[in-house]
């Protein structure tokens, strides 16, 4: 019984964290800038309600260091599909986060935006700032959550 309650733990942590596809060949997100270089990151979350849940619009800046880096972190460990999405309607979503990434280059400071939609449960899209969208398993609404009040 035990053995069999480890296994069912095991199996529910690797649903959980593959979404339940196999992601082990799938890219991770990389960032065409100098991670060092970026001042901020500008959030900007939409939630649309539902009967579960209320509407949210809300906006917020990462200033600090250790802000920054732990978002920059969560986007360099993140995996997509390969295969871009040629027809996304951005229109339909239960929940969206869009980050620019605030960086400075010689003179200026430049933004690079990556928009993240969450259109059901493990159903999510990035589009990267180029404009390509890729299939992901990004909870949108719960890195809202984790960098709300940070």
């Amino acid at each position: 019984m035990k053995r069999l309650f480890s296994i069912g733990v095991i199996a529910a942590s690797m649903l959980c964290t593959s979404c339940g596809i196999d992601t082990r060949n799938w890219p991770t997100i990389q960032l065409n800038f100098n991670v060092d270089s970026v001042e901020s990151i500008s959030f900007d979350y939409t939630q649309n309600a539902n009967k579960y849940r209320e509407a949210i619009q809300d906006s917020f800046v990462l200033e600090s260091k250790d802000s920054i880096n732990e978002m920059v972190e969560r986007f360099l460990n993140h995996k997509y599909k390969a295969k871009e999405e040629k027809n996304f309607d951005s229109s339909k979503f239960s929940c969206r986060a869009i980050l620019d990434f605030n960086v400075q280059e010689e003179e200026q400071t430049k933004a690079y935006r990556y928009s993240l939609y969450e259109l059901g449960i493990e159903d999510c899209r990035v589009v990267f700032p180029d404009g390509q969208v890729h299939f992901t398993c990004w909870p949108v609404a719960s890195l809202y959550k984790s960098f709300k009040n940070k």
